[in-house]
């Protein structure tokens, strides 16, 4: 709603409520200019467009601003004001709730106006008084307002404080004056009964100097109105001989009453006082009647004529006592409304209120830095005590240039230029330890521009870091061996070619599998798979020298990266002990394991330059090892590679297939978790190809993702998705967004940002905001810098980017805290596999935790059904992507899909719940309820229920008072039911399929009683009912006997 619209606009205007006189005034010009309004040209009366008050004309249906005059644009800044260019809820900052609740304090108030804050251009929020007045244009019903900014009630204040004093300087003279008057006709009557023979003369002179006297009366009580009238204040006065109190006619318009009021009595003045005033006011007059003060200043509450009380502020003193006794006879004094600055006040009081309370630390300083004020948050971060914090103009918890913070003379500048400044930096604590913020510091500037007080906040993110640890430590090492992963690989590899060659020296690359390692799974089961991997683990890094490299790249493949080699063949006696280590008998488990191991070897500088490359060459001769009969190495030979040709054959094929328009771009949806709403789409590529029919991306990109055929196949799926979003913008469509694949390829070529601005400007009905560019991990093998400086460019561009894959390629931390990126996509291996990995789970509820830190939007791929989605929405993902939504699609059947697109239920079940911090618990507790289920289905004995890991965790993190709620006890039924269950089929192993379904439907009734027990728990919150001493929300202990912990 229009911030001026004080209700809805009828043909003819309303009677406007009492106001002060300014208020009618300005209503009573207000309705002059609207009766005025049907003559004139255009929306704005020609007396207020030269106006030197702002006022503009709005349109309460839809809040568009149709004319404003010069003062208006010059008081906002907004040169497109008068023009019909800008809405009003572009300058009003209140939502259309708060417009309405001060509409209502306006009419309790009695006020004519409303108080809104608006922004200016320059970015300033002004406390603005809104008078509006409802006219008719051209048959339409508008609105026109007078604005007037906060600064008129400071400069009030201050008349007032002059007008006060002026008041009681006339007052004084006044009443001299009048005494004078009268020692003036004593004089003249005495001189007339003296001097009998001039009684004529002195008659005369007396009537001459009476009616001047009249006329001086006269002026004065004209000066004094004026005074009062320009003061805005009220003047009463008490004859306390007869208890008769008279108020002016100003008094009794402020209180809302007639003219006319006969005088009161003290007794029914103190009726109309509010109650919580009443002590104070008698106490403080008494005092001043007694002659211990020297006049009655009071600040209270008077009720209105129409019942809401209103604040006042009142000085009074004793005008006349009797000589004799010295006894009080007549009091008077002024009043004027205060209600404006008493909530100033409260304002300031709560403002000061929030600044002490709030969590984070805050630091204001002067222009030059020094200290003014802090609040607890900040004392309890530094460790520093207030008093030696105020005054400091050296910041003792501010390092210098640690960790990319600028030091304070470039901070400086940058806040003079730019106005704000936002990043992370390094605190230093009085103890000497460091702590990691989020800080933000403010410049803030006076009506001149100048600045007069800097204003920092800061965040404590120790916990972040350290979750940023744990994180990266499980993104680049295998969880299993703890040996590094295949991003780490990359990176020790393309060290390890680059030292080489700075060195001239040589590089072998091992890539290992274990023969038959999947009838050690298939026959002992995988606890003792894994035991066996770790063991084969620790004898590779034995048998390697110190330096070398060993990482772990899949199920049983190991890569062991041999550096710093001369040009002998020393590597070869190491690939023979790695062979040998895995031939030895693995013993000290459950039964004996005996392995070989096949090995593919390649040499840098020999075999090429790149560390893909060198992988994939000696995974090439892996499998040649393979192929002749496993238990050996094969060293790759260059010239041997078959695959030379085909892969030329191919890259000749996706060419042809370009000129002949066989590529398409297919839409796989991507829709909000929280209320299901269709935000856009990801652009897959297909090959409709005349000889091998649809072909997935899978079976031709990666074998020429490092051709330039590659930077071609890009720019045609560059401009069909900008073609597709221009095509949408055409036809009316909504604004979907189209995410496409980006190659590192791609990325490497210089002129990439400027074939994609080309495309823009080929395009120019496809907004740039629309486009969504996903990068991979190997985007970033030739340096993240480069990487950065380039997707700068693109953002400037107006273009989005995600990291996609998320948790699984080269450099992700980095990727997250150098790059301009809007979106994070969790890679489909960790959604695909949650409900039985509970790792997986560790590392989703990391990525989202990480996203949302860093302020990206986080996506979740391969939702492959509705109960992944419904997991991710938990888990606090903010949009899913998948086949469980719907598989890719020709944008032909684009738009009826997205028609025909409904919630899934157990989204809108989820949806209320999320928030409920029980969340995460209660699906931690799922997933690690699923792994039970995996034991019971292999005949596995589970134990007690209540030595189980699940429950035993649950009741040690839910307080008591919901373990003795109805909920938790169906929960515990359904347990118990579910280890009875498993306990009575076991003895019959192997199971039949109706024991296990008799098993699966023990579990769901687990699962239907655990989401009671969230939606109980979302309300009330459980800090209303704290955990027990030494239990966190979401923290399940660990069990040696039953699995890993349920992480915190």
């Amino acid at each position: 709603m229009p911030e001026e619209q004080p209700g809805p606009v009828r043909p003819t205007p309303q009677p406007a409520p009492r106001r002060p006189r300014g208020g009618r005034a300005v209503a009573a010009l207000l309705a002059g200019w609207a009766l005025a309004l049907p003559v004139l040209a255009g929306p704005l009366p020609e007396a207020l467009r030269q106006h030197s008050v702002p006022a503009w004309v709005v349109d309460p249906a839809d809040g568009t601003i149709h004319d404003a005059n010069a003062a208006a644009v010059a008081f906002y800044g907004y040169p497109d004001l008068p023009y019909g260019r800008l809405n009003v809820t572009q300058i009003n900052q209140l939502s259309e709730a708060d417009i309405r609740a001060e509409m209502a304090r306006a009419r309790e108030e009695g006020r004519g106006y409303y108080l809104f804050p608006h922004r200016l251009a320059d970015g300033r929020i002004v406390t603005v008084e809104v008078h509006s007045s409802p006219i008719r244009v051209d048959g339409r019903e508008l609105l026109l307002s007078l604005l007037l900014p906060e600064s008129r009630s400071v400069t009030l204040q201050q008349e007032l404080q002059r007008y006060q004093t002026r008041l009681e300087s006339l007052v004084a003279q006044r009443t001299e004056q009048v005494l004078g008057a009268q020692r003036a006709r004593n004089r003249i009557l005495g001189g007339a009964l003296a001097v009998a023979a001039g009684a004529l003369v002195a008659v005369s002179l007396v009537l001459v100097q009476l009616r001047r006297a009249l006329r001086r009366e006269r002026a004065l009580a004209s000066r004094l109105e004026d005074v009062l009238h320009g003061a805005r204040l009220g003047y009463g006065q008490w004859d306390l001989v007869h208890d008769r109190i008279t108020l002016h006619p100003r008094l009794l318009r402020l209180l809302g009453e007639r003219a006319s009021l006969p005088p009161l009595t003290s007794a029914q003045l103190a009726e109309r006082l509010h109650p919580d005033d009443r002590r104070d006011i008698r106490d403080a007059v008494v005092r001043h009647l007694k002659g211990l003060s020297e006049a009655a200043d009071l600040r209270f509450r008077v009720r209105h004529a129409d019942g809401h009380w209103i604040w006042v502020q009142a000085w009074g003193r004793v005008t006349a006592r009797d000589p004799a006794s010295g006894r009080a006879l007549t009091m008077a004094g002024v009043i004027r409304d205060v209600g404006n600055e008493v909530a100033l006040e409260q304002s300031r009081a709560i403002a000061l209120s929030v600044f002490q309370d709030a969590g984070e630390a805050i630091v204001v300083t002067d222009e030059r830095g020094v200290v003014l004020e802090v609040n607890e948050a900040m004392v309890q971060l530094s460790g520093y005590p207030r008093e030696e914090l105020i005054g400091r103009g050296r910041l003792p918890w501010r390092p210098v240039q640690r960790h990319g913070t600028p030091a304070w003379p470039r901070l400086r500048r940058l806040l003079l230029r730019e106005g704000r400044w936002r990043g992370e930096a390094w605190w230093r604590h009085r103890d000497g330890r460091l702590i990691p913020v989020i800080e933000t510091i403010s410049a803030v500037r006076d009506e001149a521009g100048r600045v007069i007080r800097y204003v920092a906040l800061a965040q404590d993110i120790s916990a972040l870091k350290a979750q940023q640890q744990a994180l990266e430590h499980q993104a680049f090492h295998d969880t299993l061996t703890g040996l590094p992963n295949r991003a780490l690989l990359a990176d020790r590899l393309a060290l390890a070619i680059a030292t080489a060659h700075r060195h001239q020296r040589r590089v072998a690359v091992a890539y290992l599998d274990l023969d038959g390692f999947k009838d050690v799974n298939d026959r002992h089961g995988h606890p003792l798979g894994d035991a066996v991997l770790r063991e084969i683990a620790l004898r590779l890094q034995r048998a390697l020298r110190e330096g070398d490299t060993l990482a772990r790249v899949g199920g049983d493949e190991f890569v062991a990266v041999l550096a710093d080699l001369d040009e002998g063949n020393r590597w070869q006696a190491v690939v023979e002990r790695l062979m040998a280590v895995c031939a030895e008998p693995v013993t000290g488990l459950d039964a004996d394991v005996h392995l070989t191991t096949s090995i593919g070897v390649t040499l840098y500088p020999d075999d090429g330059a790149d560390a893909e490359v060198l992988l994939r060459h000696a995974d090439q001769a892996l499998y040649r090892a393979k192929r002749e009969g496993k238990n050996r190495w094969v060293l790759f030979d260059p010239a041997e590679d078959r695959e030379a040709a085909a892969h030329a054959e191919l890259v000749a094929d996706v060419r042809r297939g370009l000129a002949a328009g066989e590529f398409e771009l297919h839409l796989q949806p991507r829709v909000r978790l929280s209320d299901g709403a269709v935000l856009g789409a990801e652009g897959l590529l297909r090959w409709r190809h005349p000889r091998d029919g649809l072909r997935l991306p899978g079976s031709f990109l990666p074998a020429i993702e490092q051709d330039d055929v590659m930077i071609e196949l890009g720019e045609w799926v560059l401009h069909e998705a900008l073609r597709l979003l221009a095509a949408w913008r055409r036809e009316g469509r909504p604004s979907w967004q189209l995410s496409i694949n980006v190659a590192a390829r791609q990325l490497r070529d210089p002129a990439f940002a400027d074939r994609l601005e080309q495309a823009l400007q080929q395009h120019p009905e496809a907004p740039p905001a629309a486009l969504e560019l996903e990068i991979v991990e190997s985007s970033a093998l030739e340096g993240v810098e480069a990487l950065e400086r380039l997707l700068a460019r693109c953002r400037a561009l107006g273009v989005g980017v995600a990291i996609d894959d998320f948790g699984t390629g080269y450099s992700s931390l980095a990727y997250l805290k150098r790059l301009p990126a809007t979106v994070v996509k969790i890679d489909q291996s960790f959604v695909r596999d949650i409900f039985d990995d509970p790792s997986d789970l560790r590392i989703i509820e990391g990525i989202v935790a990480l996203g949302h830190a860093f302020d990206l939007e986080v996506v979740g791929e391969g939702v492959e059904t509705v109960e992944h989605g419904a997991l991710l929405l938990r888990l606090g993902a903010d949009v899913a992507q998948g086949w469980g939504i719907a598989r890719a699609m020709p944008p032909a059947q684009w738009p009826d899909w997205v028609a025909g697109w409904r919630t899934p239920p157990a989204w809108r079940q989820w949806a209320a719940l999320v928030r409920s911090p029980w969340a995460r618990l209660l699906v931690q507790a799922e997933i690690h309820h699923r792994t039970q289920l995996a034991r019971a289905r292999e005949g596995e004995p589970l134990g007690p229920p209540h030595a189980c890991p699940v429950q035993r965790a649950l009741r040690e993190a839910l307080p008591a008072s919901v373990r003795s709620g109805a909920a938790y006890a169906r929960l515990e039924a359904a347990h118990e039911a579910f280890h009875a269950t498993s306990e009575a089929l076991r003895t019959a192993a192997p199971l039949h399929a109706g024991q296990l379904q008799a098993i699966e439907a023990a579990h769901h009734a687990w699962l239907e009683a655990l989401r009671e027990l969230l939606a109980s728990l979302a309300l009330p919150s459980p800090h209303d009912v704290p955990a027990p001493a030494g239990t966190a929300p979401g923290a399940l202990a660990a069990d040696p006997d039953h699995g890993p912990p349920l992480p915190a």
